[in-house]
């Protein structure tokens, strides 16, 4: 196998100059990074990350945001200042966007970003969300909508194929910033589902993560169209439902899970049916290693 990052510790201060001219990233190419950086108690991956923080190139998409996106925007990072073997965090900026005209933030020192007064309304939150990846020129971006029913008490969200002409334009304006960074969308999602054998994350046990969880992050993944039922406080132990839905919005599984002293030992799914297909339990078993054992109902 061709070794395409053979040169890449020469370039440790990681210049725009250089990861730019990795100008199409392939499937092959995003593997091996992760195959030579996910390995090994990931070492390779902390020396880099070290170095990322102390001269990062992303600051330059972070100034094109602030210039031509003039909408309300954060930017977030799910990495320590400070990797270690056991807390290695994320390696990409999450740029949420927040896309309807006519939020309003009243105190911009003290903004809610869950925007719970507009979502109290019944009115749609509409979202844009990118990943933006620190070592490669690769980023993953959806579209998404949230509203809360107060009626029926549940919180809704999914992907949406946005139809406001103002909206699109927005969307269309962060990808040309980064399309002018020479930044790829990768937005296979088959691709990046597939499970990276023999490498972990810090959220994922070995042999489970996939190359989203590796490039991206590995706790704040891609939304799952879905309704989650509010629960009423102080109810011990609690019950949460979640339904899942399809493209049209319509029920398509159920889950039902059990929450007791911050835990979540009971997971039972069901088809639209509400016929049981899977459950999931999780626990120590007579004081041994903590264990999740699945079960499918055929």
């Amino acid at each position: 196998m061709v070794n395409y990052f053979a040169d890449f510790d020469k370039y440790i201060n990681f210049s725009n100059k250089y990861i730019l001219s990795l100008m199409y990233m392939d499937k092959d190419k995003i593997i091996e990074f992760i195959e030579e950086n996910f390995r090994n108690k990931r070492k390779k991956l902390i020396e880099k990350i070290n170095t990322f923080h102390t001269n990062t190139y992303l600051s330059e998409i972070h100034q094109e945001f602030e210039q031509n996106i003039k909408i309300h925007w954060r930017a977030k990072s799910y990495s320590p200042h400070k990797p270690k073997i056991t807390n290695v965090g994320d390696i990409s900026n999450i740029y949420t966007f927040y896309l309807n005209e006519g939020l309003i933030v009243k105190d911009k020192n003290n903004v809610d970003w869950d925007f719970n007064e507009y979502l109290k309304s019944g009115e749609e939150l509409h979202i844009c969300q990118v990943w933006v990846n620190w070592f490669l020129p690769i980023y993953y971006l959806e579209t998404t909508y949230e509203v809360i029913n107060n009626r029926k008490k549940y919180i809704q969200y999914g992907k949406i194929n946005l139809l406001d002409k103002n909206e699109i334009k927005i969307v269309t304006d962060i990808k040309a910033i980064l399309n002018q960074k020479k930044y790829q969308l990768l937005d296979n999602q088959e691709f990046l589902n597939q499970i990276v054998k023999g490498v972990s994350t810090d959220c994922t046990e070995k042999n489970e993560a996939t190359i989203f969880d590796c490039l991206f992050s590995d706790l704040i993944k891609p939304t799952l169209h879905c309704r989650k039922f509010l629960n009423k406080k102080n109810k011990i132990p609690q019950l949460s439902f979640v339904e899942y839905l399809d493209e049209n919005r319509q029920v398509s599984r159920i889950e039902a899970e059990i929450y007791h002293n911050g835990l979540s030992p009971i997971t039972i799914t069901f088809d639209k049916n509400y016929k049981i297909i899977e459950t999931e339990s999780r626990g120590k078993l007579n004081g041994k290693k903590y264990k999740t054992i699945k079960t499918k109902y055929v």
